[in-house]
């Protein structure tokens, strides 16, 4: 209606007949009210509602809206039975959760989910799809424990099983909507990674490439101590051979000097076996391999390696280790590298000193349940503090001949591990630091 002022609102006319004793309508009784104010905040409603529609239809994600009446409803139920661990809850009730897939009903799906899907049209992802989530139990059940803990956000990457049976790696993420008509409603959205997936594939062959030629480059290195180790027990076998000869040509043959003789050849012979296999563990370029690693073993194994390097430089080792060390997850050799790195490192460093002790300290201990520290520092100079900040940059090298690929390489495998690693000038022995964490073996992997 137009007001006396000329402007135009909405109103609401509400009229009542008055009716003579014929049925006659003889007037008419109303009232007016205006409404503008309503019918602005109604328009605007509207326009978020179009607004959210076309954003819904339109993003480039594939999303699905969820109703999670029925699931809601097994949630509540749970918990007013005791329920309060719901991950032991299914390991012990495994029929719960194919009851949730299939009390799983969609509300709506936009184009970018039906194009992913491979569905023919919106219809087939509509009601009930428990089939289609059927294939990713493992991501349901961690999406359904995360909202038990009532978190509003869940997210992880996953392989995803197309209607047309393709496999795809997507980055799942799920947020629980406000209820709308008493109904609690259900984000969900899948974005296609698989581009991302393969691209990083290839960056890890690439540092899993890097880090192999640096473990030769570090063999090279190493290239006079290796021969020292082999030429050791080499020339042992020579020597008791001839012994054992000259032990069984004599006119009576002493058998059992000559037998000593030869079981010292076997130990040797040992031995050299034993040094071309840490060798051929060092240069191995097999991909990593993940299992439980006892990393006191690892860092045995290195400083074996390396103790003609020790011996030659004179540098002692000295070692805290903790006994109750958990396991950590990991790859043997790239650990073994670490550490083989960060002490060659040091030793480089001490040589360069003047300093008369020659010290190297490497200590072990479990900062928390879940964490494992390796302290490796030295005696020596230090780090220059122009040169922390870029310590791990790959190809930043002090060393005249370096390659500055070991630091980077390092941290490379550390992080691969799901740890970290950091350096600093705080040694207790008056030189460099460094120190890296791991997830003990029982901890996951972010």
């Amino acid at each position: 209606m137009r007001r006396f002022d000329g402007v135009y609102r909405w109103f609401l006319f509400r009229a009542e007949p008055l009716c003579d004793e014929n049925g006659a309508v003889t007037a008419w009784y109303g009232t007016n009210t205006d409404i503008e104010d309503r019918k602005s905040a109604e328009e605007v409603v509207l326009r978020g509602a179009r607004r959210y529609r076309q954003l819904f239809h339109y993003l480039p994600i594939a999303l699905w809206h969820f109703n999670l009446h029925e699931i809601t409803g097994l949630i509540h139920g749970l918990r007013a039975s005791g329920v309060k661990d719901l991950s032991a809850y299914l390991d012990q009730n495994p029929a719960t959760l194919p009851q949730m897939l299939d009390a799983l009903i969609v509300e709506d799906v936009n184009d970018s989910a039906v194009k992913m899907s491979g569905a023919k049209d919106r219809g087939d992802l509509l009601e009930r799809c428990g089939s289609l989530w059927a294939r990713n139990p493992q991501v349901f059940r961690r999406a359904i424990e995360s909202w038990f803990r009532d978190e509003a956000v869940f997210q992880q990457e996953a392989k995803f099983v197309t209607l047309a049976g393709r496999e795809i790696a997507v980055l799942f993420v799920t947020a629980r909507l406000e209820q709308v008509d008493e109904k609690p409603l259900s984000l969900v959205g899948l974005i296609d990674i698989t581009e991302r997936s393969h691209a990083q594939e290839h960056l890890r062959q690439a540092q899993g490439d890097f880090a192999h030629a640096a473990r030769i480059s570090m063999l090279g290195e190493l290239t006079a101590t290796i021969a020292h180790e082999v030429n050791q027990p080499i020339a042992a076998i020579r020597t008791n051979g001839g012994t054992a000869l000259r032990w069984l040509d004599r006119s009576e043959p002493n058998i059992k000097k000559a037998r000593d003789a030869i079981n010292r050849i076997l130990n040797d012979a040992g031995r050299a076996s034993e040094v071309v296999t840490r060798i051929r563990g060092m240069v191995s370029g097999r991909p990593p391999e993940p299992a439980p690693v006892g990393l006191h073993d690892v860092i045995a194994r290195a400083l074996l390696f390396l103790q003609q390097e020790f011996q030659s430089k004179g540098v002692s080792v000295s070692l805290d280790l903790d006994p109750t060390l958990p396991e950590v997850r990991g790859d043997h050799t790239q650990l073994q590298q670490v550490i083989a790195n960060l002490a060659i490192n040091a030793v480089h460093a001490l040589s360069k000193s003047e300093a008369q002790r020659r010290n190297i300290s490497i200590r072990t201990h479990e900062t928390d349940r879940k964490t494992v520290c390796c302290i490796i520092e030295d005696s020596g100079p230090g780090i220059s503090p122009e040169h922390l900040p870029r310590l791990f940059d790959s190809f930043f090298t002090t060393k005249e001949t370096g390659m500055g690929l070991g630091l980077p390489i390092v941290r490379s495998i550390v992080e691969s591990h799901g740890g970290n690693i950091r350096a600093d000038n705080n040694s207790a022995l008056g030189g460099a630091r460094f120190i890296f964490e791991l997830p003990a073996d029982d901890a996951p992997v972010e």
